[in-house]
Order: structure tokens, then C-alpha cells, then sequence
């Protein structure tokens, strides 16, 4: 590990975030966006065509973009990646696969299940779809399904068109009513014999109202991959193909997979023949009922050749295509299992989703069951494929109140579970109009904090760059009971959800996943760190001296969770690791189910662990077992559990024998309470250096001793300054093997243990200094109350206009009448939120039960279908009050804020489109006109009046007032501009005066000294009042700044030569975020929600 490339992270290391091609693309700026990026430090950007894309997908205005920027950053020393769908997911290429393969259209397995009985006549409305099977099943007495007397009742089904259609036209002058029908389904008609009967129907049909195109297409449909990689991939290989391997680094392929609670696709059938030799259509009663008894070994065969198609007919395709061309392989895409996605050469997931402020333990189970979504699944991967490195795209959706705080929380939390990549999501191009709700936030020029962006890339790729040295210390494997939870028909595409229909089964299928990620939870939180193993990849490895060898993984213990059924090529891996002196420790449950032809798991099982009895009864109803653990033959190991795991506590017990046979390296002592608030990730350096890598992730301060157990007698510890860069001695107890550290919230330490040995070889090979006297403990500087600092705004304030009043009249504007009349006095007004029309109307209809203005439109032959009443006239008003009127108050809007031809008036006077001139307040789109002379003392009102010919059209986005001056919500006239305040006032979500302003507020006052303290520095922290602070805040002492932190520690320190005696002026900038002006709400700490401001 290089210290100067640890101070200044290679660019492989930095950032690559999502660039959303939202908007027209000019070209002057995308050239600015880039150099942007460039001085923001990140390490290049994944091109993604994105909702609001105003240059056509694929075309050769796109192309011309796209080498523009590939051009551009190849300048600027930046990387570029090719996200290879608009929007996603991926497969369709624009939708234009769908046309050439329409018979590629996504299917669903859709099955009806009824119980009737007999004798009566029944008539089933079925959709319309492929029949698949069809059985009426004889209920037994006992309540067991009768499937092998099952009547097939195929034959009964048949077509019917189902519904009716008048229409007033005919083909003659003699006839101007016709009769027709519509909506074709499937119907069974059957007579019930006696007796009580389960009808169960499944049928193949195809995916509609999908978002984006309408439906999806099959990813296994060879043909449709083929004119994929030819659509997208390889007209990118045509333009920039000399970039390739350069520049340009890969491609991403993102969330391609199936959809709906039973996966289907029209080749599993004959693909499930073929592999399995039987037919899937005949035995789906054993995919449906869980007291089949081929159920388990049906259900492994469904999902398995699942995977296996998605896996070979998709991701080795894309494989096979980057390797060819020099590009690597980014998969975050739904899996089956881990092993779906090994074909990835950077293997992704997306992950990171929420704000600061939860425990650690609920954010680790959010996410723990989920292939997609769990950070240490991707890294697991990662390592046993032999892949140096492991994306994550994060950051999605967690809205405009995002700050760095959480981006760096969250990063934090990633890098403790393996991760090394950091895909952020995202830099919009734009946040015109409805664009700014594409799964925000945008961390890019937009951002009030982005001028401090830097700071935080620079601590990403230090981060990045120290974790992709030497290997990860991870000796414990925990094996994915992957298939006992298809066996209790958990589909792995939606985290295991249960998509069958008895409760029994939901209830076991619960257990099961409940116990698997308190396993995976409970070994974090007790800094116990391993690897998920898919069994798929566990049949695979090698054995070698009580080790499993997968890629750049070593295994001496593997765990196995309570598990039904075990695969064949991973049970006989797994003897084999023991008799190599391996250690395997299996709780509560063992395997019994049989998956594979000849497999009799359960006795050899039971004889392995040392078992009279299976624990079965245990497990599954609580019944008494002993609770000490029992050792089998060589390394096997089983703890009981007289229920559940997470009831019984089995995973302290395992803890305990974890640290019998793969002891501690490091062990935290909380000196303070609880240290299950830590995450740790220890790497292995080369020449025998070990790192450290600590991350606290809650809001308490902490106090622990960290106690090295590593081999050497003696360790010297230095901290690599994530932030700054800087290497400086840690000091230490009882020669470096006791380590007294402090955490401030959500502080992260990065510590490097050198031996006596490898210290004179780094010091002698970097020059890093020594270990040197400790200054004496800064002297600190103590803040007053909020009501002692003068504030003032850096930047605008803003009056938010986002609640308008609406009423509707038909028919368009009167155009004759250039100066807009008055709204009609008849007109009915209901307060709105700036949004679509259509969904201003359904809130019309829904809350007030306003009649809304229809249109009735009919195609020949084809029902009626109805709309709002175009053209519309929409009229829009809202009121504000001013105390005093500002001298500089302009009217501000986004270019797509009003859709449809409109006439503005503020207070009568007119101000239409061409009024408002280009303004950069938080984005390129924006657009302001000056109003400071038309508003007035006492009550304003804006109208609106807009003419409506489409859905989308309407007051889409808020309206702003922006100005010098304060904003006040309290008072009987709200919402109110008045005299900017003079003097810090703290309320919910901010200050006093500024709810809705984004920017930077300068917090002042003056500081008293009789005498200058007699140290070298002084700290100085934020005052309690503006606790808990998670945004951007900066210190200056008498004009000088003491820096910028983005995050917590919120600690200063400068130099005593800074200070005078007498008056010392103290500035804090505050710099917050969009979410006050964008969504009129802030962060409410206390119950982790955005809630809007209100008087």
C-alpha cells in the first residue's frame, strides 16, 4: 500500500456516477458538466439515457453526444461507462427489440386457485392466456389434496368475449346502432361432481401496462438478446469502438429479469424437459401444493432451470460480448441465486437507500435476504469469482434531504461490507419540471453543497483505494439455504417472498428466512466477518487443507443454517472439507428434502452431526432439545434450537464456537455500553501490514478499546485520515495491543498495524514520521445561544408557491381577449398541489367529489373509453402576504414548471412565457422574472390561467419568490414575506424565517477574550443548539476559515495566533439542502420522516 496514492487516489478509484441524460443535451453543457465532474473528483460516469432524454435513443444526435462526452472526459482524464437501456430496465434497446420480436414479449404464470362443491354447475372467468393445466383435485377428509384422482379439465375451457359494446354507427344509411363484444378471456365451464373439489388453473400470459413500453421482454428469448447486443452494443462498437478498453472502461446492464409472483418464460417448458426429463405442465401440482410429495424436488427444478436459462441465454451472452471487446461486465440485475449473476466481470448491486439516524441491526436485516440489495452477497461474489473489485450502485431515492452526512454513513457501511466501487445515483443533467422525481437526489451541480463535493469524493476514493489493497480477512462462510426457500416456494427475485397460498408453508418459509439473516446480522454486529456461499459455487470449490479455495477466498469454517434440502455437488463438497479438517457448524435444522435422483441426505446427515433423532419437531414446533451444542464426526458441528434462532438466541452460541476455531483478530471493548453500533473490515496487506477498517454507524459517541490479537508481540498503529489524507501515530497501550479510540456519531476510523519488522520497512520506504509527543489538549472555544449570532442568507431567500386553488372550465381560452379576463364567477375552487393535471383531477374527484369535464372517444368495434374534456381551461391562484415590500423580489420557475400555453398574473398585471430570462438558481432551466415593482403591502394573488390539451399538462412545479427578505408560515396571514431576520431563531427544520431556502446561511457574533489561552490551538465544535446537525458547515475566526466539514466530527481547530484579545468575530456558513425549496418539507430527526412545513 503507497501512502502518496492513498493522499491522492488513482482515478480507478473515484466515483463513477450515474450522468442522467434527462434533458435537450447542449452540447456547451455537457462540456461544462464534465469539466464539473473533473474538479469534483470524481473518476468518470456511466452515460444513461434517462426520463426527459430530449435527443432520440440510438440515433445519430444521440451518437454525436455521446462521443462529445466520451471525448471530453477522455481529456480530463475520466472514465466513461455505457449503461446500455433508455430508460431500464435493460433488454429492450428503446423498446425497439419488442418490434422486431414481438413474440418476445415477457409472460407471467398466472394461477387460479377455487374450492367448490358438488354437484352444481361452475363457471370460471380465467385471463386470457396460454392454458397451461387445468385439474379439478378431490379434497380427502383429512383435507389432503387428492392429486393423483385429479380430473383435467382443459377440454372445458374455452373462449368467450366478454364484454359488451353499443355503438351508434353502422355500414348502411339504413342502420346506426351496432352490437359488438370486447375483451376476450378464457372460461371454463364444468359440472361439479359431489364432493368437495380444489380447481386449480395455470396459464401462460403475456406482461401488459408495463412500465415505460407498455410491457418487457423475455431476456431468455435468444433471439431477442441477439437484437439487443446488435441494436445497443454493437452500434456503440461501430462509433467508438477505438474507445473501447480506454476511455471507455464497460458496460452496464441493470434489473433485467422476470417479474411477477410465479417467473415464466416460454422456454422453460422445453428447456425443463430437456434438463430434467420429465414435463413441467404435468407436474405443476407439485410446484402448487406444498403437501405434494415431489414438491420440493419440482420446485428446485422450476427455479433452478430459471436461473440456468437467465444466466446462459442472457449474462454469458453480455459476457462473451465485453470480453471480445475489451469492456467489463457491470450486472445489477434480480438473481435466482448468487451464482446467476458470475458471469459479471464487476460483479454490481444496489444497495444504500436511507438516511442516518437508524440502528444498525434494522438497516443490515432491510436488506439481508435480498441478492440485489445485500452489499455482502455482491462482495461474497466478488471474492470467490477472483474479482479485485465490487460495485454498488447507491443513494437512489433517498429524496432531496440527503446530505453528505448520509452519503458518507452509507458509504461507510458499504466499504465494512466489502464493497469498492461506488456507483452514485446520480448527477442529473437537469431538474426541469418533473425530471427532479426520477429517484432522487442528484448529488451534482444542483446541489447547494456540491461546491464541497470534493471533500467527499476524495474520502470515497481513499476509502476505495485502501480496501482493493491486500485480501479481506475472511475466514467464516455462510452457506445460502437458496434452495429449501424455493422449496417452500420464496421467489428469489423479490427477496424470498412467499407466492403460494398456505399458511403453514408462509409460516416455515418465514422461519427459515428469519433465522438465515439474524445469522448474517448477528455475525456483523459481533464483528464475526464472512462471506454468503451459494451451494451452486460451494459444489465447485476446491479443497485444500481444511480450506474451501474459491477465486481470492479461503474458508475454514463454513455454517449452514437451518436448511430442508441440500444440492448434491455441495453436500459431496462439504465431506469432503471435513475430511480435510474442516469445520462445519449447521444450525437448528438439517437437511431431508430430496432434490437429486438418487440423493438420501437426511440419514447421512443425522449420522454426520452425530444425531439420533432429526430435529425437525424441534425446529419447526419448539419442542425441548438440549441447548448445548453436539459434535458429529471430524469438524461437524450442530446447534440446536427449541424453535427459532432468533427466539432461541442459537447465534451467541455460535459466536462462541466461531472464536474457538477461528479466533479474533480484533476485539472492540465498549467502555460505554453496547459495540453493536461498529462494523469492521481487516484486510491483509502484502508485506505483512494489517488493516482496519472501523465504521460506527449511529448518532451516539463512542467510547471503546480496540484489542489487537494478531500474532506479533508488538504493533505500531497508525490512522490513514480519510479525509485529509494525512498518516499520523495512533497512541496505543500495552505495546499497540490495546488501542483506546473515540467515535463521534457516525465517525469511521481507517487504522494501519505495522509489526516492529514491517514499521522500518514502511518508514524507510515512504519517509512517514515517527511517533512524536502528543500537542497538550487544544484549548476550546465555547459558542453562545442561537439568540446571540446574527444571520444573514448568502444567496436568495425563497418563497415556495407549491398549494394553489383550482377550478376547471371547459372549452380553451377565448384567445380574442389579449388581456385574460377574469376567472368566471360560477367556477369552484379546491386547493391542489402542483402536480399533473390528471392527477390535480383525481384529486378533485377523489377529496372534494368534484365533477370533472369528460369526453367520451370511441374506435369501431371497441368500447368506450373516457378522458378529461380537452381543450381545458385551467385557472390557478394562490395568495401571499408582504409586510414590506422587498426591493429585489423576482418571480422564479423552472422552463417546464407550467405545461400548456398560459398567462401569469401577479397582482393583474400580465406576465406570459417570453417575460422570463434565463437563471441559473439551482438549475440551467431555470427562469426568473423581476416583480419587486407589482407586489404590494398586505394580501398578493398570482392567477394562473392555462390552457390544458393533455394529461401531463397544468402548474406540473412550484412557483418562487425569491428575494432579500425573510419567509414566515406562523401568523394568521400565511405563508408571509416580511423583514429578513436579524437574529438566529432555531425551529423544526431550520431557521426561523428560511424554511425554504437552499443555500448557505452566515451565522455570526462576537466572542470576548480578556486573555489569549496559552496553548498552540484552540477547537471549537457547532453548539449544542444545532444539534443533531447532518449538513454542511463551515468556521471562519476573524475572517480566516478553520475548514469545511461535510460531515460529523463537527470539530474545528485552529491556530491560538487566529485569536486576538478583545472582540474575535466567530462566522458559521451553514450550507443545507434542495429539499425545503423543492418539496416545501424538511428531516424531522426525531421520527426519521420528511414532514412539510407548516405554520
Amino acid at each position: 500500500m503507497n501512502d502518496a496514492r492513498f493522499r491522492h487516489p488513482p482515478m480507478d478509484n473515484r466515483i463513477i456516477p450515474f450522468w442522467f441524460w434527462n434533458g435537450a443535451l447542449d452540447d456547451a453543457e455537457l462540456v461544462r458538466h464534465i469539466a464539473a465532474m473533473a474538479e469534483g473528483g470524481v473518476g468518470g460516469f456511466f452515460i444513461c439515457a434517462r426520463q426527459g432524454l430530449g435527443v432520440p435513443y440510438l440515433s445519430e444526435a444521440w451518437f454525436e453526444r455521446v462521443v462529445l462526452a466520451v471525448q471530453e472526459a477522455a481529456a480530463r482524464g475520466l472514465s466513461v461507462w455505457l449503461y446500455d437501456e433508455y430508460p431500464y430496465p435493460s433488454g429492450v434497446a428503446g423498446g425497439e427489440v419488442l418490434l422486431e420480436h414481438p413474440d418476445a414479449k415477457h409472460t407471467l404464470l398466472r394461477v387460479h386457485e377455487r374450492t367448490v362443491s358438488g354437484p352444481q354447475p361452475l363457471r370460471l372467468e380465467l385471463p386470457w392466456g396460454r392454458v397451461l393445466a387445468a385439474k379439478a383435485v378431490p379434497i380427502k377428509e383429512t383435507g389432503r389434496l387428492g392429486w393423483d384422482e385429479a380430473t383435467d379439465l382443459r377440454q372445458h375451457i374455452g373462449t368467450l368475449q366478454t364484454e359488451s359494446v353499443f355503438q351508434k354507427t353502422g355500414l348502411t344509411a339504413y342502420n346506426q346502432k351496432r352490437f359488438f363484444t370486447y375483451r376476450p378471456t378464457k372460461v371454463l365451464s364444468w359440472t361439479v361432481p359431489h364432493g368437495r373439489w380444489r380447481v386449480v388453473t395455470a396459464l401462460e400470459e403475456e406482461l401488459s401496462d408495463f412500465k415505460y413500453y407498455g410491457t418487457y421482454v423475455d431476456p431468455c428469448h435468444e433471439g431477442a438478446v441477439e437484437t439487443f447486443l446488435k441494436l445497443t452494443h454493437r452500434r456503440y462498437a461501430e462509433v467508438l469502438g477505438a474507445h473501447f478498453g480506454g476511455t471507455i472502461k464497460g458496460f452496464f446492464t441493470d434489473e433485467t429479469g422476470f417479474l411477477g409472483a410465479l417467473p415464466w418464460t416460454r422456454r422453460l417448458a422445453p428447456f425443463f424437459r430437456e434438463h430434467w426429463g420429465y414435463a413441467l405442465h404435468e407436474h405443476l401440482p407439485a410446484l402448487l401444493d406444498a403437501k405434494h410429495p415431489e414438491a420440493a424436488r419440482v420446485r428446485y427444478h422450476y427455479f433452478q432451470s430459471l436461473h440456468l436459462l437467465l444466466q446462459e441465454s442472457y449474462h454469458r451472452r453480455l459476457r462473451a460480448w465485453g470480453d471480445t471487446h475489451g469492456l467489463l461486465y457491470v450486472a445489477e440485475t434480480p438473481a435466482a441465486r448468487m451464482a446467476t449473476v458470475r458471469h459479471s466481470t464487476l460483479p454490481g448491486g444496489d444497495s444504500a437507500h436511507e438516511k442516518a439516524g437508524r440502528p444498525l441491526a434494522e438497516v443490515l436485516s432491510a436488506v439481508a435476504l435480498s441478492l440485489r440489495h445485500n452489499p455482502k452477497m455482491v462482495s461474497s461474489l466478488a471474492r470467490q469469482l477472483g474479482a479485485k473489485r465490487a460495485l454498488t450502485e447507491c443513494f437512489h431515492s433517498v429524496g432531496w434531504s440527503m446530505t453528505l452526512q448520509d452519503a458518507k454513513w452509507m458509504l461507510d457501511r458499504l466499504a465494512a461490507l466489502g464493497i469498492n466501487v461506488f456507483n452514485v445515483h446520480a448527477f442529473f443533467y437537469t431538474l426541469d419540471g418533473l425530471t427532479k422525481y426520477d429517484a432522487p437526489p442528484s448529488l451534482f451541480l444542483q446541489n447547494p453543497y456540491w461546491p464541497h463535493f470534493r471533500q467527499f469524493a476524495d474520502y470515497a476514493a481513499r476509502l476505495a483505494y485502501a480496501l482493493s489493497q491486500g485480501e479481506a480477512e475472511v475466514r467464516v462462510a455462510l452457506l445460502d439455504p437458496v434452495s429449501s426457500l424455493w422449496a417452500h416456494l420464496g421467489n428469489p427475485f423479490h427477496a424470498f417472498e412467499y407466492v403460494g397460498d398456505d399458511e403453514v408453508e408462509r409460516e416455515r418459509l418465514e422461519q427459515l428466512k428469519g433465522d438465515w439473516a439474524y445469522l448474517g446480522v448477528t455475525l456483523l454486529t459481533h464483528h464475526v466477518d464472512f462471506d454468503h456461499l451459494d451451494p451452486e459455487l460451494l459444489g465447485e470449490a476446491e479443497v485444500s487443507g481444511g480450506s474451501l479455495h474459491l477465486g481470492n477466498a479461503r474458508y475454514t469454517v463454513l455454517v449452514l443454517p437451518p436448511m430442508t434440502n441440500l444440492e448434491g455437488a455441495a453436500w459431496r463438497t462439504l465431506q469432503r472439507f471435513l475430511r480435510a479438517g474442516g469445520t462445519v457448524i449447521a444450525l437448528g435444522l438439517l437437511p431431508s428434502e430430496v432434490i437429486d435422483e438418487g440423493q438420501g441426505i437426511e440419514e447421512e446427515m443425522l449420522a454426520l452431526f452425530g444425531l439420533d433423532a432429526s430435529p425437525q419437531t424441534a425446529y419447526w414446533q419448539g419442542a425441548p432439545y438440549p441447548t448445548r451444542s453436539q459434535r458429529g464426526r471430524q469438524g461437524a458441528l450442530f446447534i440446536p434450537s427449541s424453535g427459532s434462532l432468533v427466539r432461541t438466541g442459537a447465534g451467541d452460541v455460535l459466536c462462541n464456537l466461531l472464536e474457538q476455531h477461528v479466533p479474533t483478530r480484533f476485539r472492540l471493548e465498549p467502555l460505554d455500553g453496547l459495540d453493536n453500533s461498529f462494523l469492521l473490515h481487516h484486510r491483509a496487506l502484502p508485506d505483512g501490514r494489517q488493516l482496519l477498517f472501523v465504521a460506527h454507524q449511529e448518532a451516539t459517541e463512542r467510547n471503546v478499546r480496540l484489542h489487537v490479537m494478531l500474532e506479533a508481540s508488538a504493533w505500531q498503529v497508525e490512522e490513514l485520515d480519510l479525509a485529509s489524507g494525512e498518516v499520523t501515530p495512533v497512541a496505543t497501550e500495552e505495546a499497540g495491543r490495546s488501542v483506546p479510540l473515540t467515535f463521534a456519531p457516525y465517525q469511521a476510523r481507517l487504522l494501519r498495524f505495522c509489526s516492529a519488522t514491517c514499521k522500518a520497512e514502511r518508514t524507510e520506504s515512504t519517509g512517514v514520521k515517527g511517533a512524536s509527543a502528543v500537542d497538550a489538549q487544544p484549548w476550546a472555544l465555547e459558542l453562545g445561544p442561537a439568540d446571540t449570532w446574527s444571520i444573514t442568507a448568502l444567496a436568495p431567500n425563497v418563497l415556495r408557491l407549491g398549494t394553489f386553488e383550482l377550478a376547471l372550465e371547459p372549452g380553451g381560452p377565448d384567445e380574442a381577449n389579449g388581456a385574460a379576463p377574469p376567472p368566471p364567477k360560477h367556477l369552484t375552487w379546491h386547493r391542489v398541489t402542483t402536480k399533473t393535471l390528471i392527477d390535480q383531477g383525481a384529486d378533485l374527484a377523489g377529496t372534494y367529489g368534484e365533477r370533472l369535464p369528460v369526453a367520451f372517444h370511441q374506435m369501431f368495434g371497441t368500447p368506450m373509453k373516457t378522458g378529461l374534456a380537452y381543450p381545458l381551461t385551467c385557472w390557478y391562484r394562490c395568495t401571499f402576504y408582504v409586510d414590506e415590500a422587498p426591493t429585489d423580489a423576482a418571480l422564479l420557475m423552472d422552463e417546464s414548471a407550467i405545461s400548456g400555453a398560459f398567462t401569469l398574473l401577479l397582482n393583474g398585471q400580465r406576465l406570459d412565457r417570453t417575460v422570463f430570462a434565463p437563471h441559473t438558481h439551482y438549475d440551467h432551466h431555470n427562469r426568473r422574472c423581476a416583480v419587486a415593482p407589482l407586489l404590494v403591502r398586505g394580501s398578493n394573488t398570482l392567477l394562473l390561467r392555462l390552457e390544458a390539451r393533455r394529461d401531463w399538462d397544468g402548474l406540473v412545479e412550484p412557483l418562487y419568490v425569491t428575494g432579500s427578505f425573510g419567509v414566515y408560515l406562523d401568523g394568521p396571514h400565511a405563508p408571509r414575506i416580511g423583514r429578513a431576520p436579524e437574529r438566529a431563531e432555531t425551529c423544526k427544520g431550520g431557521f426561523k424565517g428560511f424554511p425554504y431556502f437552499a443555500g448557505t446561511l452566515s451565522l455570526t457574533r462576537q466572542v470576548s477574550l480578556e486573555r489569549l489561552p496559552d496553548r498552540g490551538a484552540f477547537t471549537l465544535e457547532l453548539p449544542r443548539w444545532c444539534e443533531p446537525y447532518h449538513e454542511v458547515a463551515e468556521v471562519l475566526v476573524n475572517g480566516r476559515s478553520l475548514g469545511v466539514r461535510c460531515w460529523s466530527p463537527y470539530r474545528f481547530t485552529g491556530s491560538t495566533a487566529l485569536l486576538k484579545t478583545g472582540v474575535n468575530w466567530v462566522e458559521l456558513r451553514l450550507t443545507n439542502t434542495l429539499v425545503g425549496m423543492l418539496e416545501g418539507s424538511y428531516f424531522d430527526h426525531e421520527t426519521h420522516r420528511v414532514v412539510p412545513y407548516s405554520g
